[in-house]
């Protein structure tokens, strides 16, 4: 599925890293939707200040007619909501490659490389993480009875 955007300005293309987009202002903070399969295993984590945060990938495939694409996104969550994510993880709701349906805001963050300098990523600041029900399919009836 690809994204639905609550806001008209264009957007900088989607990944883990990418270099600063045209307006950082335009697409900072843009509410998401996205579904895909989470990519990698959860990590919890806590702040200096004691703060719960929770980390994952999500691939992304935005175009059905070309399966091939992928778009990775890092999902971060935060607080209370990063605490009741961890419950699910913990309890088998949420596990590697479900399909799930993600909302949150894009954030940009600038942050250093190996080989110096600096490069932006982008990061979606998740407020929901919910699996993909698919409704099951009726049996089809043999033809011609």
């Amino acid at each position: 599925m690809a994204q639905e955007r609550d806001s008209q300005e264009p957007q900088a293309p989607s990944g883990a890293a990418k270099e600063a987009p045209a307006s950082v202002e335009s697409s900072e903070n843009e509410r998401v939707k996205l579904r895909g399969r989470i990519g990698s295993s959860f990590a919890f984590r806590e702040t200096k200040e004691q703060k719960p945060v929770a980390n994952f990938s999500l691939a992304e495939h935005p175009d059905p007619s070309n399966p091939d694409m992928t778009v990775w996104h890092n999902g971060v969550v935060f607080g209370e909501r990063a605490t009741a994510l961890q419950k699910r993880v913990e309890s088998g709701e949420l596990k590697t490659g479900m399909e799930v349906d993600v909302v949150g805001f894009r954030h940009f963050a600038e942050r250093p490389r190996r080989e110096g300098g600096t490069q932006m990523v982008e990061q979606i600041y998740v407020v929901s993480v919910k699996p993909v029900v698919r409704a099951p399919q009726a049996p089809s009836s043999p033809q011609g009875q």
